[in-house]
C-alpha cells in the first residue's frame, strides 16, 4: 500500500485517527479506495482485524472491499476482518443472541417469496381489501423505521390503516409460530436485543472498535440506530456517502441521516472528495446543473483533470420507437467511426418497461445487447422449490416452506387439505410437519403422500446434517423427490425442459463451494447463503454487448458512452399518481444526476415528443431537468439564463423547439 497514490483529501480521510468521520464522496471520486485504504491503514497501525467492521448494502460491494483490502494489506493481516452487509451482520447477532428474546436459534430466514405467500394467506383468511404486495410494503415501511404493530396508532376513523396494522400484527405472530424471521427482522431484532440487554450491547461494542460504512446516504432509521449503538462511547464511526446520490427513499432510506451527521455525532470531521476520476468536465458540469437545484444539499462541485470532452448530445424523437431507432443508429455510427466495442455503450431508463423498443431496435440492427435486471436464478420456480425443501429439512417448524413443496411433485395433498391440516395444527399449537405425520384421517392417497414427504425430509435432513451437503447428495435428492420428472412433465418445450434441468444441475454444482462447518458444507449455512446472497442469472453472457438497464441498476457503474432515455415529465421525473411531492421530486432529480454521471466520455440525453401509455398516444412535455443543463455544454451551444422550477416546467417545451435530432452520422448510416 502506497499512501502516495491518494490525493490530499483522500489521504486526510484515510489517516484520520479516532472519532466520527464523514467522507462526502462525489460521483467517481474514489470512495471505495478511501474505505479500503483506511481499513488497510488501521491494520498497519496495529488495530486487530477482528476489531474492524465494514458494512455495505450489497454482497457484491462487500466482497469487492474485502478483496481490495486483502490485496493492500496481505492475507495474513485480514484474517478475522468483518466485511459484510447490514443484514449479514444482523443474522450473525441473532444466531448468537436471539435467545435473549425467548426465541429458538434454529430459526428460518423467510425471503420475499415466503413473506408474500404468508401475507396472501393472511389477506385471504381475514378477507382484507388489499393486495398482499400493499401489505408487504406497509410492513416494510414500519419495520424500516423501527415501528412495532403495537406502536401504530391509526387516526380515528381510519379503517384502512387499522386493517393494515392488524395484518402486521398477525404476520408477526405467524412468523414467530413458524420460528422464522424476515429480512427486516435481521435489523429490527438485533436493535431490540441491544435495547433490552445492555450487557449484550456492551459485548458487541467490545467486539468492534472501528466501524466503516459505505453508501451511508442509503441508510434507514433502524440501520442508523444500530450504528449509533455499536459505535458507543468510542464513536469510531467512519461513513462514506453522497447525498446527491440518495435514490432509495422508496426503500426506507432517509437522506437526512447523512445531512445531519454532525448533529448526530458532534465534533465529527468532514472531508469532501470533489476530484472526479471518471468523467469529463462537460459531463460533470451538465450533471451539476441538475442536482444544484436541490435545496439543503451538501454543496460539492466536482472537477476533473480529464479535460472538457465532447458536448452533451441530444435526441428529440417523434415517439418511443423513433427514440430507440436514433440511439441504435448513433451506436452504429460511433462504432464505425471510432471502432469502439459494443460494451462501451449503455442505455439507461427510468422503468423496465422502456427496454422493449430499444431491444427491438438493437435486434433490427444486429447489435448485441444484454438487459441487466432480468429474472434471477434464485427467483426461478425450480430453485425456489429446492430451497424450500432444504429450509423444511433444516427447520421442522417452517410451515411456509413446507406448504410450498408439500404437493411438488403431486402427492394428493391439495391446497384445501393442506389448509385444513395447518389450521388444525395451529389450533393445537402444533406444526404442519407433525400434523402430516399424524394425518390418519386423510384419504389413502393423501395419507401415503404425507408419509412419503415426511420420510423424504427426515431422511435427507438427517443425511445432510451428518454428511454435509454434497453435489452428489443433492442430485440423489432430486431423483428420489421426483423433481426432474416433475420438470419433464410440466413443460412442453424440450428447450424449456433442458433449461430447467440445467438450473437444478447448476444448483447442485454450487453446493461444492457452500459455507462449511467442521469440514463439510453445512445445511443451515447453505440455506442462509442462498437466502442472503442469491446467485443471479444474466440475460446475456458477459462480454461485448450494449447494456440496457434502469437508472437504479446503474448505480455504481460507468460506461464511456451513456444514452439517458425518456427525459419527459411523468417519466423522468416519474409521476405514479397525479402529482409528485417535493421529496419525491428531489429524489428523481438525484436519480437523473446518477444516470448522467455514469458517462465517462460522452453523454446523450433523449426524449420522445409522443409516447403510448395504456393504449393511448399522448404528447409529452420534455423533462424539467433538461432545462437545467446549460446550453453552452450541448451540441447546440449558446447560453441559457437561470430559471426557477416553475419556469423550467413552463418553458421546457419551447426550449426544445428547433432542436433537431443530433448524431447526424446515425441518420446517414440508415440512409
Amino acid at each position: 500500500m502506497n499512501l502516495g497514490d491518494l490525493n490530499d483529501r483522500q489521504l486526510e480521510a484515510v489517516t484520520h485517527r479516532e472519532g466520527p468521520l464523514l467522507v462526502l464522496a462525489g460521483a467517481g471520486s474514489g470512495k471505495t479506495r478511501v474505505i479500503t485504504y483506511r481499513i488497510a491503514h488501521l491494520l498497519r497501525l496495529g488495530v486487530p482485524a477482528e476489531r474492524i467492521l465494514a458494512l455495505s448494502f450489497t454482497n457484491k460491494a462487500a466482497r469487492e472491499v474485502a478483496e481490495r483490502v486483502e490485496s493492500l494489506a496481505g492475507r495474513g493481516r485480514v484474517e478475522g476482518l468483518t466485511v459484510s452487509t447490514f443484514h449479514s451482520l444482523g443474522l450473525r447477532i441473532l444466531r448468537e443472541d436471539i435467545g435473549r428474546l425467548g426465541r429458538d436459534t434454529r430459526f428460518s430466514l423467510h425471503g420475499e417469496s415466503d413473506q408474500r405467500a404468508t401475507l396472501r394467506d393472511i389477506v385471504r383468511e381475514a378477507r382484507l381489501p388489499f393486495d398482499p404486495v400493499e401489505v408487504q410494503e406497509a410492513i416494510a415501511y414500519w419495520k424500516n423505521r423501527g415501528v412495532a404493530p403495537e406502536d401504530v396508532e391509526p387516526p380515528a376513523g381510519d379503517a384502512r390503516l387499522r386493517a393494515l396494522r392488524d395484518a402486521y400484527a398477525v404476520y408477526q405472530s405467524v412468523l414467530r409460530s413458524h420460528n422464522a424471521v424476515d429480512f427486516d427482522d435481521l435489523l429490527l431484532l438485533p436493535l431490540q436485543i441491544f435495547r433490552e440487554s445492555p450487557d449484550c450491547l456492551a459485548h458487541w461494542q467490545q467486539v468492534f472498535h472501528f466501524l466503516l460504512v459505505d453508501e451511508y446516504q442509503d441508510t434507514n432509521p433502524v440501520q442508523f440506530e444500530l450504528l449509533r449503538a455499536l459505535a458507543g462511547e468510542r464513536r469510531n464511526l467512519c461513513v462514506v456517502g453522497d447525498d446527491d446520490q440518495a435514490i432509495y427513499g422508496w426503500r426506507g432510506a432517509e437522506v437526512g441521516l447523512i445531512l445531519r451527521f454532525e448533529e448526530h455525532f458532534p465534533g465529527a470531521t468532514v472531508v469532501l472528495l470533489e476530484e472526479n476520476y471518471r468523467s469529463t468536465s462537460t459531463v460533470l458540469d451538465a450533471a451539476h446543473g441538475v442536482v444544484a437545484r436541490i435545496p439543503d444539499r451538501r454543496e460539492k462541485r466536482l472537477w476533473t483533470l480529464r479535460g472538457t470532452g465532447d458536448p452533451v448530445g441530444w435526441v428529440a424523437a417523434e415517439d418511443a420507437a423513433g427514440e430507440a431507432e436514433e440511439v441504435a443508429s448513433a451506436i452504429l455510427a460511433e462504432t464505425y467511426r471510432t471502432r469502439r466495442p459494443w460494451s462501451h455503450f449503455a442505455v439507461l431508463y427510468r422503468t423496465n418497461a422502456q427496454s422493449r423498443p430499444f431491444e427491438e431496435a438493437l435486434r433490427t440492427h444486429a447489435i448485441p445487447y444484454r438487459v441487466v435486471g432480468g429474472s434471477r436464478f434464485f427467483d426461478r420456480k425450480e430453485v425456489r422449490d429446492v430451497l424450500a425443501y432444504l429450509k423444511a429439512m433444516h427447520n421442522p417448524r417452517d410451515d411456509s416452506s413446507l406448504l410450498r413443496i408439500a404437493n411438488v411433485p403431486k402427492r394428493g395433498l391439495g391446497p384445501q387439505t393442506l389448509l385444513a391440516l395447518r389450521n388444525a395444527a395451529e389450533g393445537r399449537g402444533d406444526s404442519l410437519r407433525n400434523a402430516l405425520t399424524k394425518a390418519e384421517a386423510l384419504p389413502p392417497q393423501a395419507r401415503a403422500g404425507a408419509r412419503s414427504l415426511v420420510h423424504l425430509l427426515d431422511g435427507y435432513g438427517r443425511r445432510f446434517r451428518q454428511e454435509g451437503l454434497t453435489p452428489a447428495g443433492l442430485r440423489d435428492f432430486f431423483r428420489e423427490a421426483g423433481l426432474r420428472a416433475e420438470v419433464e412433465a410440466t413443460y412442453d418445450s424440450p428447450r424449456a425442459v433442458q433449461r430447467r434441468l440445467e438450473l437444478l444441475e447448476e444448483l447442485a454444482d454450487s453446493v461444492a463451494d457452500g459455507p462449511r462447518r467442521n469440514g463439510v458444507v453445512d445445511l443451515g449455512l447453505f440455506v442462509e447463503k442462498l437466502s442472503l446472497d442469491p446467485p443471479t442469472e444474466q440475460d446475456e453472457e458477459e462480454g461485448n454487448a450494449v447494456t440496457l438497464m434502469t437508472l437504479h441498476s446503474a448505480k455504481g457503474l460507468e460506461f464511456p458512452v451513456v444514452f439517458l432515455a425518456g427525459l419527459e415529465e411523468g417519466l423522468l421525473p416519474l409521476v405514479k399518481g397525479r402529482e409528485l411531492d417535493d421529496a419525491g421530486l428531489q429524489e428523481e432529480r438525484r436519480l437523473c444526476y446518477v444516470g448522467m454521471t455514469r458517462a465517462q466520455e460522452r453523454l446523450v440525453l433523449c426524449h420522445a415528443r409522443t409516447r403510448r401509455r395504456r393504449g393511448h398516444v399522448g404528447v409529452t412535455t420534455p423533462s424539467r431537468f433538461l432545462g437545467d443543463v446549460p446550453l453552452n455544454l450541448t451540441e447546440r451551444g449558446g447560453a441559457m439564463p437561470e430559471r426557477s422550477e416553475v419556469e423550467n416546467r413552463n418553458q421546457a417545451k419551447s426550449f426544445f423547439q428547433g432542436i433537431q435530432t443530433l448524431l447526424q452520422e446515425g441518420t446517414n448510416s440508415r440512409s
